[in-house]
Order: C-alpha cells, then sequence, then structure tokens
C-alpha cells in the first residue's frame, strides 16, 4: 500500500487497473477532485466519458468535470438513475454529452443495457466510467444481485479497454459485503483520516 495525498499521484498510483473501488464515506473532502482525477486520466479531452449518478444532476456532474478538466470530453453520457431530484430536469444533453435515464434504481437490468451500448460501441477515446454510487445501488439490490451486475460489468470494462471507478461508503456495510465486492476490482483505494491508500492485486 502507499499513502497518495493527491489525486494526479493516486491516478499514476492506480496505473493500468481497469476496475477501481473508491472506499470514501460520504461528503469526504477532496473525494469530487480523486473522483475526478481518476475519472479524467491524462488525456480528458480524448475520452469517451460516462458517468452514473444516483443523486446528482446531469448538469451538476458535467459542471465538477468542466471545473477540474476545463475541457469537454470527446464523447461521454451522464446516466441519471433512479426518480430523485436530480433527474428532474430530464435534459436530453449537457454540453453535448448525451443524457440517458434509468428511472427505476432497482432496475440493474436497464442499466446495464445503457453501459454495454457504450462500452461496446466504437468511441472516440478510451472509455472512462464513474459509478456514483454502489452504496445507493445497495440500498435497491441484494448483495447477490449487486455482485453478478458488477461482475458482469467490471468484464466489459475490461474487454473494452475501459477504464471504471466505483464509490462506495465503507461505513455503511458490513465486513462480508465489502469483501465481496472488493474480489471484483484489480484496485483498491481507501481514504482514512484524509489520506489516501492504495491496494492492487
Amino acid at each position: 500500500a502507499e499513502q497518495v495525498p493527491e489525486s494526479a499521484q493516486l491516478s499514476a498510483t492506480v496505473g493500468d487497473s481497469a476496475n477501481v473501488l473508491l472506499l470514501a464515506p460520504s461528503f469526504q473532502e477532496g473525494a469530487r477532485e480523486v473522483c475526478m482525477g481518476l475519472l479524467a486520466g491524462d488525456a480528458p479531452g480524448e475520452a469517451t466519458v460516462v458517468g452514473v449518478t444516483y443523486t446528482q444532476s446531469p448538469t451538476a456532474w458535467m459542471t465538477d468535470w468542466l471545473d477540474h478538466t476545463g475541457v469537454a470530453p470527446a464523447d461521454g453520457m451522464v446516466v441519471c438513475v433512479g426518480d430523485g431530484a436530480g433527474c428532474e430536469d430530464r435534459p436530453a444533453a449537457v454540453n453535448a454529452v448525451e443524457v440517458a435515464y434509468v428511472d427505476k434504481a432497482a432496475n440493474l437490468t436497464d442499466l446495464g443495457v445503457r453501459l454495454s451500448e457504450v462500452l461496446t460501441a466504437d468511441t472516440q477515446g478510451k472509455v472512462r466510467l464513474c459509478v456514483d454510487s454502489l452504496t445507493v445501488l445497495l440500498q435497491y439490490a441484494t448483495a447477490d444481485q449487486a455482485f453478478r451486475f458488477l461482475h458482469a460489468l467490471t468484464g466489459r470494462v475490461q474487454r473494452a479497454d475501459g477504464v471504471a471507478h466505483f464509490h462506495l461508503d465503507p461505513t455503511a456495510h458490513d465486513e462480508q459485503t465489502l469483501a465481496t465486492l472488493k474480489s471484483l476490482f484489480d484496485a483498491v483505494v481507501t481514504v482514512e483520516d484524509g489520506e489516501w491508500e492504495v491496494r492492487t492485486r
């Protein structure tokens, strides 16, 4: 494990890992910056960026991206999940990035189809995916259902030569659930007392 205080160092330490589990308590200071650092990579203007959000509006999600990178991605999609406040306005696109909707948070099949379309399409650059968050997903799915969904999704990311990271609040889940989910990922990033630690396979 390595202590990683900055998002640029974090991205470099994670290296070639296709699927990363980002363990951070909700509202952790600096977590959004690290998220965007992992998502943007070395060439944010050349990437196909995909965000899955359960709580944030597509407009707010894209604002975070633009604030961090200062450049629009080559292509992308924001998938707004559920019927919460974040999905109420329902724009078809934000800053030329397509917005898709999965109306029922429990509908993992629909979410999987949306993501498969991007991961199997001819994209303009490497697909970089953020799923925020698995903690919310697990409010609507059993641990077994989530595991099967993530097993399939992480496999698709790897076959597409993409990069994905998945948010999870470690304080909201028991040790068995955490251990089961960790087994799916090439790298696990945890934060404690403001310090990031990376473990890779």
